[in-house]
């Protein structure tokens, strides 16, 4: 922790070494300014508290930001030099000036009143939690000063909420905000003339160029755009190349940057208040399974799914207890389901009376075609030659009926058949797989795995678009195929039970020689 009265910076490395990406109001007291190198800073203070900017950390936090910026506008965006450089993978030794977001405005002008407005937010800070914003807009908004200022005064509360500190630039394009937030006079910097006359003020730096760039500008004593504008364009692009005429077009609105939106995590969310506020344990969780059975079975019937549900109980306002749980079947009852929810919260301790109840539904997606058919009627198309001869075989008998019986399989897939059904079964010598999960995927699922040693569990693996960390793995348990079949392709598997960090244990295999990764199961 740091005290008030300390002075404070952020570094990071620029041309092999360390440059000030932040400096708190002490260090600007001292003379510390961004863009100063650290040997600099500190014969400005020799008392001074510096701390490296992590520009991975810096991302996550920057993508949850995004995420809760959805409240303004669905159209949200990264900086584009951000997105070119998660692209190519080299954001390692990105500037920290480009940790930005833009917000496109376009449509909402029934809320804000105005046509067009574009927002753009940089982050500038880590430890501090500081940020930057800039806000794009069309010129009409200058005749709404009104919702312009309303819309400032949402984009400042949200951010001193998050607890950043906020610069504000409003411009015709998103360069000149990138500009305005990052070099502008004052923390809310509103355009008031044209793009040229108001890019002619502004530093050579807010041109975002490289380094390299900008240190032959100072090399001839080019310090402002305004002495760049007095050449012409040919003569530029012959001696600095094509990127410093494009970033010229940029900042005076010739030409528009590309821009590729976020896509918001879709989730479905409904609160109600208790008729009667209570600090029992049974009342409660009665009421959360009336939500969540009515939000679960809401969904399922439009085909679709969520990967996890959040409950949050409130005391007024104020939230006293929040709980997480995935329900992968879409058959619960609200019996199983109180039961289920019973053993979640059977140890939480309520110090006060719950008002309010909120159960959302998280990462919703699609049901697959073969999820859907919970009868048992499935597309022919999917189904194997073997599996149809067996339900012809079944269905031939007198009896229409048929069950599931194990066979003598290893695999999986291939460890049971149907069956007619009979008054007294067969007895069968067939290997029944011990804690199986509740959930099997047919066919598999590939994921994206990273295990850390060969014959490890993977430490991280991503399915369906998402992340997971593995806190704990098991195995692994080998999986040869029937090897006295005349196929060429001996493969194997090794099969895990993993942990997510949501609470969540899955069934994956690697299979062999291959290295690929699949997702088999899961209990729910």
């Amino acid at each position: 922790m740091l005290r008030p009265h300390e002075a404070a910076v952020l570094t990071t490395n620029d041309a092999q070494q360390k440059i000030v990406a932040y400096a708190n109001t002490q260090a600007q007291a001292l003379g510390i300014a961004p863009g100063m190198s650290l040997a600099h800073a500190f014969a400005c203070s020799e008392r001074l508290q510096v701390a490296a900017l992590q520009i991975r950390e810096a991302l996550q936090n920057l993508n949850t930001i995004a995420q809760k910026l959805h409240c303004f506008t669905p159209l949200v965006a990264f900086d584009p030099i951000l997105t070119k450089a998660l692209k190519d993978s080299s954001f390692d030794t990105l500037d920290e000036g480009y940790l930005g977001i833009i917000l496109n405005m376009r449509g909402t002008q029934k809320y804000y009143k105005s046509n067009n407005t574009t927002a753009r937010l940089t982050r500038s800070s880590q430890l501090i939690r500081s940020a930057s914003a800039a806000f794009s807009k069309h010129a009409s908004i200058f005749n709404h000063p009104e919702a312009l200022q309303n819309i400032l005064a949402l984009i400042t509360d949200f951010f001193e909420r998050e607890q950043y500190i906020v610069r504000i630039g409003v411009a015709q394009n998103t360069a000149l905000a990138w500009a305005l937030a990052h070099y502008g006079s004052q923390h809310i910097a509103v355009q008031q003339k044209s793009n040229k006359d108001e890019a002619r003020q502004l530093p050579v730096e807010a041109l975002r160029i490289k380094q390299a760039l900008r240190d032959s500008f100072h090399y001839y004593g080019i310090q402002h755009i305004s002495e760049l504008l007095s050449f012409s364009r040919r003569a530029l692009a012959k001696r600095f190349g094509l990127e410093l005429t494009e970033c010229l077009q940029h900042i005076l609105g010739e030409s528009l940057e590309a821009l590729h939106y976020i896509l918001p995590k879709k989730y479905i969310a409904i609160r109600r208040p208790l008729a009667h506020p209570t600090q029992e344990l049974v009342p409660l969780v009665k009421a959360i399974t009336r939500l969540a059975f009515e939000l679960h079975h809401r969904l399922t019937s439009r085909d679709v799914i969520p990967q996890q549900y959040s409950c949050w109980c409130y005391h007024e306002q104020k939230i006293i207890l929040n709980k997480q749980f995935s329900l992968f079947r879409s058959a619960y009852t609200e019996a199983q389901l109180e039961q289920l929810l019973y053993q979640l919260f059977e140890r939480c301790t309520l110090i006060q009376e719950v008002t309010s109840i909120c159960v959302q539904a998280k990462h919703i997606h699609t049901l697959s075609k073969t999820q859907r058919s919970l009868n048992g009627q499935e597309d022919c198309i999917d189904i194997d030659y073997k599996e149809f001869l067996q339900r012809a075989a079944a269905i031939m008998e007198n009896n229409q009926h048929f069950f599931i019986t194990p066979t003598s399989a290893h695999v999986p897939e291939q460890a049971y058949q149907y069956s007619p059904q009979q008054r007294k079964r067969l007895t069968t010598n067939a290997f029944v797989p011990q804690e199986c999960p509740t959930t099997m995927l047919y066919p598999p699922q590939e994921i994206t795995a990273l295990a850390l040693l060969p014959e490890h569990a993977p430490a991280r693996l991503s399915w369906k678009q998402f992340e997971y960390v593995i806190q704990r793995g098991l195995g692994p348990e080998k999986i040869y195929e029937q090897w006295w079949l005349q196929n060429e392709r001996h493969q194997s598997r090794d099969y895990y039970k993993v942990l997510t960090h949501t609470g969540i244990w899955l069934w994956v295999f690697r299979s062999m020689p291959d290295h690929r990764w699949f997702l088999h199961g899961f209990w729910s």
